[in-house]
């Protein structure tokens, strides 16, 4: 699978192992040079000290977000009270709500008469 001139230039800045002849490739094909220095630019750009924040946003921050940290405790316990109630719900409604009573079956009936069939005479069969 070939790559894109665009990703071996980025893997080599990146620092990935590049084969040689791919970055070459990559340096000679249309604006591969120029991609290069867009890349080296870029990086630079997104690493640089002056777009950090300083001490004050942090500060500023921590001031902000501190009354939510103070809320935070009653609010995860109301959660975990919700969770308990749900799930003590679910177990009640699991109960058995009525008993069935089955029954044993009757016993047959005793028999009020025999009846008796003779071969030949009530009935023609084989054997």
């Amino acid at each position: 699978m070939t790559r894109e001139p665009n990703e071996i230039l980025s893997a080599f800045l990146d620092g990935e192992a590049v084969e040689d002849l791919a970055l070459a490739e990559a340096l000679a094909a249309p604006g591969g040079r120029e991609t290069l220095v867009d890349f080296v630019l870029l990086r630079g750009a997104m690493t640089s000290a002056a777009d950090r924040p300083g001490a004050e946003f942090y500060k500023n921050m921590d001031a902000l977000l501190e009354p939510q940290a103070r809320k935070r405790p009653w609010r995860t316990l109301a959660a975990a009270a919700a969770v308990v109630a749900f799930l003590a719900l679910g177990v009640w409604s699991l109960r058995p709500t009525e008993t069935v009573q089955i029954d044993p079956p009757t016993p047959a009936p005793e028999a009020s008469r025999t009846l008796h069939f003779e071969r030949g005479v009530d009935w023609e069969g084989q054997g």
